[in-house]
């Protein structure tokens, strides 16, 4: 969604690091994040948090493993993958949620960030 919006990932503002991952990937991307010098700082449902302190500015990283929505709110635990799209470049692979559910994220994610608050 950054590259929709940004066109340039270099001007966007943040203060963490937003990665949505699929459920049965996330030990593969724990131990990744630890080989790299990140530490578990926080765990909630649907999200891990990692840190890596000793970097300037200190570097936070989310992994969000599903949509963390009140439970009246019932979407497939796959809801973020069925329209995802693959994208290439010359050393990866990653897919991307459609834009339209890309935006459903971000709705519901800034609705569980201000039911927090």
């Amino acid at each position: 969604m950054a590259d929709i919006i940004y066109k340039n990932i270099g001007v966007r503002r943040l203060s963490d690091i937003d990665v949505l991952i699929k459920k049965s990937d996330l030990e593969k991307a724990k131990v990744l994040l630890q080989k790299n010098g990140y530490i578990k700082s926080g765990e909630y449902p649907a999200e891990i948090l990692y840190t890596r302190d000793n970097a300037n500015p200190k570097i936070s990283i989310e992994l969000h493993y599903a949509l963390n929505i009140p439970n009246e709110l019932l979407l497939p635990e796959d809801f973020m993958w069925l329209r995802a799209q693959k994208k290439e470049n010359s050393s990866s692979e990653m897919l991307y949620p459609s834009i339209e559910d890309g935006i459903i994220y971000a709705a519901l994610h800034f609705f569980h960030h201000i039911c927090d608050a």
